[in-house]
């Protein structure tokens, strides 16, 4: 089914057009009412998809003239029905083929597509109607951690902006594996999306086995931001710096633990890339999430942990744990008297945590590229900025091809890590 302007009975109408039973069926017959241009089709959406089921005998191909394509709206409309994703196959083809041999044949496939069985239009274009129901972000790690922390904010700014709720969904355990195979799993139609971070480009070097791929099964929409990590340690522990912290773990090896929240997590890494880079030995005690982890070294049942500056900062101040060292290559702007561990005693340390969306794969990239602009333009407001600044967050943009780019060079730059240091799943 295709959608076209046509003459017939000296007036000027818009119809679907069925090539195969050469058949036309005008709107105005199946809505009761006339429908001679775009202009008025545009405003009948919301009413069209249900009833676009042409029945009983059309008016014959050979009896109409097939008018010049419809022209492009000045704003493009996609109105995904609960279909789409069964029917997607069928949107093969977008745009006027030029190559038609006959008027007929020249029918357009674009602007607007109808299916077969058309629960749904849809257009090239921007979407303006997604989302039309509610959005669910699935955050595959505990509450209270930076990725649960800025999908909130996130979800919250996205849901005021599109007018529609954008709920959390909080999924951890497996290292992050068990909320990202969900995603990877849902309907590609923009209506479930994961707060991910690197974690899962580190899984695909440490975990082989998980059930998806992330290139693969996943499609890049927009980065979030990145955040400098903070060592601590148990007050208990008796190393006021890192130097000493060093020394202490070389003369006891494998007596002293470090907390993670879970194989792959930006937390584990850090660590990992530390024993390396100190030549340490130190036991890595895993935990279902951040405040798990969080819990175990402030209560002294693990030695240090490796946490976002954004999350530990409060129990720094407290005198819960006490820090190490920052682990950027600068010091960081909200523990300015912490040292960096690259100046500490570890040269040529850094490890950082960044987050950002994915979304399933084949999910339209009219609605890719609207999520990662409402999400750039959130990023972009001076209240935003200054409160991530208070935390050591730093705003990431960029658009879902460049994303994708900075994805495939994480999970090679953590390969390479994976490697060289040893680490694996315990």
């Amino acid at each position: 089914m295709k959608l076209a302007t046509i003459t017939h009975a000296g007036r000027t109408k818009a119809a679907l057009v069925d090539l195969d039973a050469r058949s036309v069926w005008p709107l105005e017959d199946m809505l009761g009412r006339p429908v001679p241009d775009l202009t008025s089709i545009l405003t009948l959406l919301d009413e069209i998809g249900p009833l676009l089921k042409p029945t009983g005998v059309g008016i014959p191909l050979s009896a109409v003239k097939v008018e010049a394509p419809i022209p492009r709206p000045p704003r493009n409309v996609m109105c995904v029905g609960k279909n789409y994703h069964e029917h997607a196959k069928e949107f093969t083809r977008s745009g006027f083929d030029s190559s038609a041999s006959s008027a007929a044949d020249a029918i357009p496939t674009a602007p607007i597509i109808f299916t077969k069985a058309p629960e749904c239009v849809i257009a090239a274009g921007v979407d303006i109607r997604y989302p039309n129901k509610p959005v669910k972000i699935v955050v595959p790690f505990g509450p209270g951690g930076p990725a649960d922390v800025y999908a909130r904010v996130i979800g919250h700014e996205l849901s005021e902006v599109l007018k529609q709720q954008f709920v959390i969904e909080n999924k951890p355990g497996g290292g992050a594996v068990i909320g990202a195979d969900i995603v990877a799993k849902a309907a590609p139609d923009g209506y479930t999306l994961l707060m991910m971070s690197n974690t899962h480009t580190t899984n695909e070097t440490l975990l082989t086995k998980k059930p998806y791929a992330l290139m693969r099964d996943l499609t890049a929409v927009a980065p979030v931001n990145s955040s400098d990590l903070v060592m601590v340690v148990n007050p208990k522990v008796p190393a006021k710096t890192l130097e000493e912290f060093i020394a202490l773990a070389k003369a006891e090896p494998g007596k002293l633990t470090y907390a993670s929240s879970g194989p792959g997590t930006p937390y584990h890494m850090a660590g990992e890339l530390f024993k390396a880079m100190s030549g340490t030995d130190i036991l890595h005690i895993p935990h279902k999430g951040s405040g798990d982890a969080r819990a175990s070294v402030i209560g002294g049942h693990v030695s240090m942990m490796v946490d976002a500056v954004s999350a530990m900062k409060g129990h720094i101040d407290a005198g819960q744990v006490r820090a190490l060292a920052t682990t950027g290559l600068k010091r960081s702007a909200v523990l300015p008297d912490v040292p960096t561990a690259n100046e500490a005693g570890v040269p040529g340390y850094e490890a950082t945590i960044w987050l950002g969306i994915m979304a399933p794969a084949g999910t339209p990239p009219e609605i890719v590229a609207k999520l990662n602009a409402e999400i750039a333009g959130i990023i972009a407001r001076p209240a935003i900025r200054e409160a991530w600044a208070k935390q050591g967050a730093v705003p990431m943009t960029m658009s879902p091809a460049a994303f994708t780019t900075y994805l495939k060079g994480d999970i090679d730059k953590w390969a390479k890590i994976i490697e060289k240091s040893g680490a694996k799943v315990q």
